[in-house]
């Protein structure tokens, strides 16, 4: 009896060991991906900004196209404002290209953080058989010493 008692003890501390590591690495992964979370929210927010700023100025510079008597307009008011407008649209294409860059580098890290979950799920997974394997082998022990 005292044989079962001490592998039992010492199946359940390798348990409770590959348990703990399991939860350690999923809890890890988990913090990674709120980082990225949090990092695709901060560049939602730039992007808003960066959309709100351009409809705002697209807005200001159709409102200074000088008009005059019979709608004709000056064509040096216009030209200028052409020129604001296609500098502006320049800003934006800029931003654009940059928040590209920048969800591609996020999602490379995602893809290999999702490569890392699915190595740390095959290792769980293997755990768990490894854990049955040794609770049979545990009940085959205490059937042979019961006798």
């Amino acid at each position: 009896m005292e044989k079962q008692k001490k592998l039992f003890n010492v199946w359940l501390r390798i348990s409770i060991m590959r348990n703990f590591t399991a939860e350690k690495k999923i809890n890890r992964i988990m913090i990674s991906q709120g980082n990225l979370l949090r990092e695709w929210q901060r560049l939602e927010d730039k992007n808003s900004e960066a959309v709100g700023r351009v409809a705002r100025k697209l807005s200001a510079v159709s409102l200074c196209i000088p008009v005059v008597d019979g709608v004709e307009a000056k064509v040096t008011s216009v030209y200028d404002a052409v020129i604001t407008a296609e500098k502006v649209m320049d800003g934006i294409q800029d931003f654009i290209m940059y928040i590209q860059w920048q969800l591609i580098i996020i999602l490379k890290q995602e893809k290999e953080f999702l490569e890392e979950l699915e190595n740390h799920i095959k290792t769980v997974g293997y755990l768990e058989a490894e854990e049955e394997t040794l609770r049979v082998h545990c009940i085959q022990l205490a059937k042979e010493l019961g006798r």
